[in-house]
């Protein structure tokens, strides 16, 4: 019991220090899960009483886009060559069908992406954005929208079965909301949406929803409120749901765009209403804005509603609040509780265990919260670091005696301490396979060696 004590200790103490410190090198291109492409569609008023902009924006990861070897005679961007290059072409094609069925417009996107080696055409952290702007008939829209390549090798599709047409220049109306957060060092007009399908994420900043408004009074107010739309019996389901209401003055004649950043990412700017776009005099067209401090940020399904204090139109919007990269082994809370025992008491493991699986969740969540790092957000960085640990160890370790690697020496050793600064890898007495993990802060050293089934086990450590 006293080493697992100590060994919790020093969990949190490498957790600390990757918070505040270098990150490990992220090798989670070994495995491959979860979505990696997103999408949205805004409408926004124009001058023109036929027709509405619609901006599609989306990203999506390398991993799911084919990579080639670069050839330098085809790249555009020779400085960006070296010997371990590799390329891809992507395109997105966007269209957009009015409501009675009828394709009214097509339009693409192609980037050449370049990346530094075979390693980063795995990698699943690291997403590329971009956005297609088009005036359309104005009309409720569905649009399409896919990922693909100049070969078609490979290809991911999006649908948007419903864009509400805007009208916000002609009669007062509430637009949908953009779900965004500010992002290290943007300007203060500036604002990166999640782009998450329209939905929140799950994580440690403030979100800002801003919707736009038109209205005749000059003083006009808005009520909104959140509701929890959460089933009650679902196995990952959090305690506290956000439960948010008030009331919001509009900006008058501030305005939203969307565009692209300098590193091409996506920002929402807030910005001044452009002229002519106004065809009833009397309107006039401002912003809401509503901010939700990330202690309230629950994962769950919610509805917004905004109603206006005079005229008691409601707008509902349905969303979510996603943990995007919610680790595998905390999908299934009672794999989760087990993978727990290298750092829990037999009495705590055997308490964390028993009851249903919502309720073992609720136990893990309780445990975890006493030991946050940043106690003052809901997203708690030690345990989301310890179960992606275990998801890294369950792939990277298993072998055919072993199927599940958390489970292995080395599974455990790496959950408990990350990745070692040092591997050494060679063959030892009776030519058995010996690996050595050193942590240099820590000034550990495992050493594991295999035995007669060919099973790497830890057979020694040296302090």
């Amino acid at each position: 019991m006293k080493m697992k004590i100590i060994y919790l200790a020093l969990f949190i103490l490498v957790v600390l220090n990757s918070l505040y410190g270098q990150k490990d090198k992220d090798r989670s291109f070994y495995y491959d899960y979860g979505e990696h492409f997103y999408a949205e569609s805004y409408a926004f008023p124009t001058e023109f009483t036929d027709s509405q902009k619609v901006v599609t924006i989306f990203r999506f990861s390398n991993s799911i886009i084919p990579f080639t070897k670069s050839d330098l005679s085809k790249i555009s961007d020779k400085n960006q060559i070296t010997n371990e290059s590799f390329v891809s072409y992507p395109i997105i094609y966007v269209e957009y069908k009015d409501s009675q069925g009828i394709i009214r417009k097509r339009d693409s996107w192609e980037k050449e992406i370049i990346v530094k080696n075979y390693e980063n055409t795995r990698d699943k952290k690291t997403y590329n954005y971009g956005m297609v702007s088009t005036l359309v008939t104005k009309d409720d829209l569905s649009i399409d929208i896919e990922l693909s390549n100049k070969e078609k090798s490979r290809t991911k599709k999006i649908k948007i079965p419903l864009l509400k047409k805007i009208n916000l220049n002609i009669n007062p109306g509430i637009s949908e909301p953009f779900f965004v957060f500010k992002f290290n060092n943007q300007e203060e007009r500036e604002f990166q949406p999640y782009l998450l399908n329209k939905n929140i994420g799950f994580g440690s900043e403030d979100c800002h929803i801003f919707v736009l408004v038109s209205y005749f009074n000059e003083f006009e107010k808005y009520n909104f409120s959140i509701e929890n739309k959460e089933i009650t019996d679902n196995k990952n389901s959090w305690d506290g749901k956000l439960t948010f209401s008030g009331v919001a003055t509009p900006k008058t004649g501030e305005y939203l765009e969307l565009k692209e950043g300098q590193s091409g990412e996506i920002i929402l700017l807030k910005t001044l209403l452009p002229e002519r776009i106004l065809q009833n005099e009397r309107l006039k067209i401002g912003t809401l804005e509503v901010v939700l401090g990330a202690d309230k940020l629950v994962p769950g399904k919610y509805l917004l509603k905004i109603w206006s204090a005079s005229t008691k139109d409601t707008f509902r919007f349905d969303f979510a609040i996603e943990w995007e990269n919610l680790p595998l082994s905390l999908k299934n809370p009672d794999y989760a509780a087990e993978m727990m025992y290298y750092i829990l008491t037999d009495d705590e493991y055997k308490e964390i265990k028993s009851g249903s699986s919502s309720k073992v969740f609720k136990k893990i969540l309780d445990y975890w919260k006493q030991r946050d790092p940043t106690p003052t957000t809901l997203y708690n960085e030690a345990m989301t670091e310890y179960f992606l640990r275990v998801d890294y160890a369950f792939f990277n370790f298993q072998s055919t005696i072993e199927k599940d690697g958390a489970k292995t020496d080395r599974g455990k050793i790496y959950i408990l301490f990350g990745n070692p600064d040092v591997t050494e890898r060679n063959l030892g007495p009776n030519n058995r396979t010996v690996e050595v993990w050193k942590y240099k802060k820590l000034n550990k050293e495992f050493v594991f060696e295999s035995n007669n089934t060919g099973k790497l086990e830890l057979v020694k450590i040296i302090n």
